[in-house]
């Protein structure tokens, strides 16, 4: 089985149980296995009996599944808020989701006039990517090659749901 790495500096990814998932993340065992099967979250491996394993930030994974079910499947629906419709309250449907981190990216948003202050912030952010050696240079080359394909100079992707 290959080698899963962490992206930022090429070191092996910490794997962990669907139970450490769950115990970081707060959701139930249930609920992730039922992310799983919705596939809005899958396991970076398995091991030879079978367990899966998960990658760094499953608990973000889990969230953002979280996201797109409440999104999707409860705003939309009034009976999932009783007490909303009481208080004159009207379901409501989003427009789009942006996942980022999409290995299926068909939407970019052009982040030149913005791509100062992702550095500035990034930064700021020191226990992210703070302290890498030329913090710059690395985002812009994730930024150009998320562009490249859509004509985009600088770039965040996304992979864009539509109800």
């Amino acid at each position: 089985m290959p080698t899963m790495t962490n992206g930022a500096n090429g070191q092996p990814a910490r794997l962990m149980t669907i139970g450490e998932v769950a115990r970081r993340s707060g959701f139930t065992i249930r609920t992730l296995r039922f992310y799983e099967r919705r596939g809005l979250l899958a396991p970076a491996a398995r091991r030879a009996s079978g367990y899966r394993l998960y990658g760094e930030h499953p608990d973000h994974r889990a969230v953002g599944a979280a996201v797109v079910d409440a999104c999707y499947f409860r705003a939309p629906g009034p009976l999932y808020y009783p007490a909303h419709g009481r208080e004159g309250l009207g379901p409501h449907r989003v427009r789009e989701i942006l996942l980022i981190m999409s290995d299926h990216a068909d939407h970019v948003v052009d982040i030149a006039p913005t791509f100062e202050r992702k550095v500035r912030a990034i930064r700021a952010h020191a226990s992210q990517f703070g302290k890498h050696p030329d913090l710059e240079a690395f985002l812009r080359g994730l930024a150009t090659r998320a562009g490249q394909a859509f004509g985009v100079t600088v770039a965040e992707s996304f992979k864009r749901l539509t109800p």
